[in-house]
C-alpha cells in the first residue's frame, strides 16, 4: 500500500515553533555567480551580491547568521579548465550579514573573474 503525506506546514509539538533539525545541517546560504558579466545565476538566502572589482565579490544574506564566527564558507569555481583558488578575504570582511571572496588563478597568481563562482555557507542563523 502506498502512502501519501500532504502538508502545508510542519511545526514542533507546541504547534508554532519551527521543527529543529537534529544531527543534520542544511546549507544556510549559497550562490552561483558569473563574474565575467556579473550575473547571479541562482542563489538561496542571498538578497544581493556586491561586485568589488576583478575576482572580488561578497554575497549579502537575506537572513543573517547568528554571529560572525558561527559559520563556515566553502568556495568553488570554474573557468574553462583554468585552476582557481577562492578565499574569504579577511576576518574583518566576515560579518553576520556578509563575507567577502577573492578569486585567484593558481597557475599565474593573477586575480580573475570566473564563469562560475559558487559559495556555500553552513552554520546557525540568527
Amino acid at each position: 500500500m502506498t502512502s501519501v503525506l500532504n502538508v502545508d506546514t510542519i511545526a514542533a509539538k507546541d504547534g508554532t515553533s519551527p521543527v529543529a533539525l537534529t544531527k543534520q545541517h542544511a546549507a544556510k546560504q549559497w550562490c552561483s555567480v558569473d563574474q565575467t558579466g556579473f550575473t547571479v545565476n541562482d542563489s538561496f538566502n542571498t538578497t544581493s551580491v556586491t561586485d568589488n572589482g576583478t575576482g572580488d565579490f561578497n554575497p549579502n544574506f537575506t537572513n543573517n547568521m547568528g554571529g560572525a564566527n558561527d559559520y563556515a564558507v566553502a568556495l568553488c569555481c570554474g573557468d574553462g579548465g583554468a585552476r582557481f583558488h577562492g578565499d574569504v578575504v579577511n576576518k574583518a570582511a566576515v560579518t553576520t550579514s556578509t563575507y567577502r571572496t577573492y578569486w585567484v588563478n593558481t597557475t599565474n597568481a593573477a586575480v580573475n573573474d570566473n564563469d562560475i563562482a559558487t559559495t556555500t555557507v553552513h552554520g546557525d542563523l540568527a
